[in-house]
């Protein structure tokens, strides 16, 4: 008799692990169990390739360089108080930048 699967997690599924993954975070050790893991898990697979596209999408809608550009303009700027708002133009960033 073969037990059944109500479609939920593996053991080894984890979105958090997976994220630190391709983060760099891991350990040796759980980076190489869940690399072996990724081999055979369609839904850790899929999580990937979600979190791969999200990054891309974020680097593309926020290129580093012009974001640290902007930074390092506005820190330098003489007489500048730093308790005021930034300017629009990198408000816009502000939401992206805590999500990164």
């Amino acid at each position: 008799m073969s037990a059944f699967s109500l479609g939920g997690p593996g053991p080894g599924c984890s979105v958090s692990r997976v994220r630190r993954l391709l983060a760099g975070e891991l350990p040796d050790a759980e980076r190489a169990r869940l690399e072996e893991h990724l081999g055979g898990c369609a839904r850790c697979q899929v999580t990937r390739r979600e979190l791969e596209a999200e990054r891309r999408a974020l680097e593309a809608a926020l290129p580093f360089p012009a974001f640290a550009t902007g930074v390092a303009e506005r820190l330098a700027a003489p007489g500048r108080d730093r308790r005021a708002k930034p300017p629009a133009s990198l408000r816009r960033f502000a939401p992206l930048a805590l999500a990164a």
